[in-house]
């Protein structure tokens, strides 16, 4: 685990894993995205806070393959929201979505995509889903993607920093 997160682990702050991709319990050994993202909601580096959650527990689950989309990543989102919710999650964040290797851009109406019924399902039920809204912006595609299309979750964006520009009036 990487040192700025280390404070989680050593204070038991991980409550449970789950590999919904391999069916086991290791979520630690395929990509480092998870670990980057969650250095932005409970990282501490060198004495500095990171992230706004540094005290918080965490269920961690991998839904998906880093090399492949398979279709069925949104049934193991789906079932990773199920099980997030029944050991008393309060917040599911998660950094993907689905976009053009399965949707239209009309299909993003928030009631298309099975990622998508789920989410405003759980959203129903209590649970604040944060979602990636985009990771294409390098793409053709430039829209939002599930399920960050369901209106009752909270979609973050992100950019690149913008360049200087010297305007004349």
């Amino acid at each position: 685990i990487h040192p700025g997160l280390a404070h989680v682990r050593e204070n038991g702050k991980i409550l449970h894993t789950r590999d919904f991709y391999d069916g086991d319990e290791d979520v630690y050994h395929h990509s480092r995205h998870g670990m980057q993202v969650m250095s932005c909601i409970a990282g501490i580096y060198q004495g500095r806070q990171l992230g706004c959650a540094k005290d918080a527990e965490f269920l961690l689950a991998r839904t998906e393959s880093e090399n492949k989309e398979p279709a069925i990543e949104e049934d193991h989102w789906i079932a990773a929201a199920e099980w997030a919710d029944k050991l008393g999650a309060d917040i599911l964040n998660s950094s993907l979505n689905y976009t053009f290797e399965r949707y239209d851009y009309e299909d993003m109406d928030g009631e298309t995509a099975p990622v998508s019924k789920a989410a405003a399902i759980a959203s129903r039920k209590g649970l604040l889903i944060v979602c990636a809204m985009g990771n294409d912006g390098d793409k053709k595609w430039k829209y939002m993607g599930a399920p960050a299309d369901v209106p009752e979750v909270l979609s973050v964006g992100g950019s690149l920093p913008m360049m200087p520009m010297r305007i004349k009036f």
